[in-house]
Protein backbone atom coordinates (compact mmCIF):
# COMPACT_ATOMS: atom_id res chain seq x y z
CA UNK A 1 0.00 0.00 0.00
CA UNK A 2 2.62 2.29 1.14
CA UNK A 3 4.33 1.70 -2.37
CA UNK A 4 1.89 2.55 -4.20
CA UNK A 5 1.55 6.10 -2.87
CA UNK A 6 4.87 6.67 -3.63
CA UNK A 7 5.75 9.50 -5.86
CA UNK A 8 8.82 11.73 -6.02
CA UNK A 9 9.37 14.93 -3.80
CA UNK A 10 6.08 13.35 -1.93
CA UNK A 11 5.72 10.10 -0.70
CA UNK A 12 9.50 8.42 -0.75
CA UNK A 13 9.61 4.86 -2.71
CA UNK A 14 9.36 1.62 -0.50
CA UNK A 15 12.22 -0.85 -0.69
CA UNK A 16 10.90 -4.73 -0.74
CA UNK A 17 13.20 -7.10 -1.39
CA UNK A 18 15.49 -5.39 -2.94
CA UNK A 19 13.55 -4.03 -5.12
CA UNK A 20 12.30 -0.06 -5.04
CA UNK A 21 8.97 0.46 -5.60
CA UNK A 22 6.42 3.62 -6.72
CA UNK A 23 3.24 4.04 -7.89
CA UNK A 24 2.69 2.26 -11.03
CA UNK A 25 0.59 4.62 -12.15
CA UNK A 26 4.14 7.17 -12.87
CA UNK A 27 5.47 4.33 -15.62
CA UNK A 28 1.77 2.58 -16.76
CA UNK A 29 -0.50 5.17 -16.35
CA UNK A 30 -3.29 2.87 -18.53
CA UNK A 31 -2.21 -0.72 -17.60
CA UNK A 32 -3.91 -2.32 -21.09
CA UNK A 33 -0.54 -4.53 -22.34
CA UNK A 34 -1.32 -7.46 -19.20
CA UNK A 35 -4.88 -7.61 -20.31
CA UNK A 36 -3.49 -8.73 -23.75
CA UNK A 37 -1.77 -11.73 -22.98
CA UNK A 38 -5.87 -13.29 -22.27
CA UNK A 39 -8.24 -14.09 -24.07
CA UNK A 40 -10.59 -11.01 -23.86
CA UNK A 41 -13.47 -10.23 -25.67
CA UNK A 42 -13.37 -6.90 -24.81
CA UNK A 43 -11.18 -4.19 -23.20
CA UNK A 44 -12.14 -1.11 -21.54
CA UNK A 45 -9.55 1.54 -20.17
CA UNK A 46 -9.96 4.25 -18.01
CA UNK A 47 -8.04 6.90 -18.64
CA UNK A 48 -7.37 9.40 -15.44
CA UNK A 49 -5.28 11.70 -17.32
CA UNK A 50 -8.00 13.03 -19.97
CA UNK A 51 -7.94 16.61 -21.79
CA UNK A 52 -9.13 19.12 -18.88
CA UNK A 53 -12.06 20.07 -18.87
CA UNK A 54 -13.48 24.03 -18.53
CA UNK A 55 -14.53 24.63 -16.32
CA UNK A 56 -13.46 22.57 -13.75
CA UNK A 57 -16.05 19.23 -13.18
CA UNK A 58 -18.65 20.71 -10.54
CA UNK A 59 -18.11 18.78 -6.73
CA UNK A 60 -20.80 16.56 -5.58
CA UNK A 61 -21.69 18.05 -1.90
CA UNK A 62 -22.21 14.44 -0.09
CA UNK A 63 -24.83 14.02 2.41
CA UNK A 64 -23.09 12.83 5.76
CA UNK A 65 -24.17 9.73 7.31
CA UNK A 66 -23.03 7.47 9.95
CA UNK A 67 -20.29 5.09 7.94
CA UNK A 68 -18.80 8.67 6.72
CA UNK A 69 -18.70 9.90 10.14
CA UNK A 70 -16.87 6.80 11.50
CA UNK A 71 -14.49 6.91 8.40
CA UNK A 72 -14.16 10.64 9.49
CA UNK A 73 -12.15 9.49 12.71
CA UNK A 74 -10.38 6.72 10.73
CA UNK A 75 -8.21 6.88 7.70
CA UNK A 76 -9.53 9.18 6.17
CA UNK A 77 -8.92 11.79 8.91
CA UNK A 78 -5.39 10.53 9.17
CA UNK A 79 -4.35 11.28 5.30
CA UNK A 80 -6.82 14.72 5.27
CA UNK A 81 -4.58 15.40 8.55
CA UNK A 82 -0.86 14.42 6.55
CA UNK A 83 -1.90 16.17 3.59
CA UNK A 84 -2.95 19.26 5.56
CA UNK A 85 0.26 18.77 7.72
CA UNK A 86 2.12 18.90 4.56
CA UNK A 87 0.58 21.68 2.62
CA UNK A 88 0.87 24.11 6.21
CA UNK A 89 4.72 23.32 6.34
CA UNK A 90 5.29 25.06 2.61
CA UNK A 91 2.19 27.23 3.55
CA UNK A 92 4.90 30.81 3.70
CA UNK A 93 7.85 29.21 1.58
CA UNK A 94 6.79 30.39 -2.04
CA UNK A 95 9.29 28.91 -3.49
CA UNK A 96 8.79 25.29 -1.96
CA UNK A 97 4.79 25.49 -2.88
CA UNK A 98 6.71 26.15 -6.27
CA UNK A 99 8.78 23.42 -6.92
CA UNK A 100 5.91 20.80 -5.23
CA UNK A 101 3.89 22.57 -7.75
CA UNK A 102 6.17 22.18 -10.81
CA UNK A 103 6.77 18.70 -9.90
CA UNK A 104 3.51 17.68 -9.88
CA UNK A 105 2.56 19.32 -13.23
CA UNK A 106 5.53 17.85 -14.27
CA UNK A 107 4.15 14.29 -13.19
CA UNK A 108 0.74 15.05 -14.67
CA UNK A 109 2.31 15.86 -18.07
CA UNK A 110 4.56 12.88 -18.15
CA UNK A 111 1.46 10.88 -17.09
CA UNK A 112 -0.93 12.22 -19.79
CA UNK A 113 1.93 11.53 -22.32
CA UNK A 114 2.93 7.94 -21.12
CA UNK A 115 -1.20 7.84 -20.91
CA UNK A 116 -1.61 8.98 -25.31
CA UNK A 117 0.90 6.49 -25.90
CA UNK A 118 -0.14 3.67 -24.36
CA UNK A 119 -4.08 4.31 -25.33
CA UNK A 120 -2.51 4.29 -29.39
CA UNK A 121 -0.69 1.28 -28.94
CA UNK A 122 -2.87 -0.74 -27.36
CA UNK A 123 -6.25 0.23 -29.14
CA UNK A 124 -8.42 -0.46 -26.35
CA UNK A 125 -12.32 -1.31 -27.54
CA UNK A 126 -13.74 1.29 -25.17
CA UNK A 127 -11.72 4.22 -23.41
CA UNK A 128 -13.67 6.09 -20.60
CA UNK A 129 -11.87 9.33 -19.96
CA UNK A 130 -11.99 11.02 -16.60
CA UNK A 131 -10.23 15.03 -17.01
CA UNK A 132 -7.20 15.36 -15.18
CA UNK A 133 -8.34 18.62 -13.76
CA UNK A 134 -11.39 16.49 -12.26
CA UNK A 135 -9.50 16.45 -8.84
CA UNK A 136 -5.64 17.35 -7.58
CA UNK A 137 -3.25 14.79 -6.16
CA UNK A 138 -4.09 16.05 -2.47
CA UNK A 139 -7.79 15.78 -3.12
CA UNK A 140 -8.13 12.06 -1.02
CA UNK A 141 -11.10 13.45 0.74
CA UNK A 142 -13.41 13.22 -2.96
CA UNK A 143 -12.51 9.32 -3.43
CA UNK A 144 -16.72 9.02 -3.52
CA UNK A 145 -17.13 11.33 -5.70
CA UNK A 146 -14.67 10.67 -8.25
CA UNK A 147 -16.09 6.98 -8.21
CA UNK A 148 -19.32 8.78 -9.08
CA UNK A 149 -17.77 10.39 -11.84
CA UNK A 150 -16.41 7.43 -13.02
CA UNK A 151 -19.49 5.50 -13.27
CA UNK A 152 -21.34 8.50 -14.45
CA UNK A 153 -18.77 8.53 -17.18
CA UNK A 154 -19.03 4.42 -17.73
CA UNK A 155 -22.28 4.68 -18.19
CA UNK A 156 -22.29 7.10 -20.75
CA UNK A 157 -19.94 5.69 -22.83
CA UNK A 158 -21.17 2.01 -22.81
CA UNK A 159 -24.90 3.85 -23.85
CA UNK A 160 -23.14 5.68 -26.71
CA UNK A 161 -21.24 1.95 -27.93
CA UNK A 162 -24.82 0.42 -27.59
CA UNK A 163 -26.58 2.59 -29.22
Amino acid sequence: MKASTAVPAMFSPVYIDGRLLVDGGLVNPVPIAPTLNHSADFIVAVNLNGWPEQPRPAQVAAEPNNADEKESRGYRAAISKYVSNLLKDHEHDDSRRDAVDLIMQSIEVMQGGIARLKLAAYSPDIVIEIPRNACSFFEFYRAEEMADMGYARARKVLDQQLD
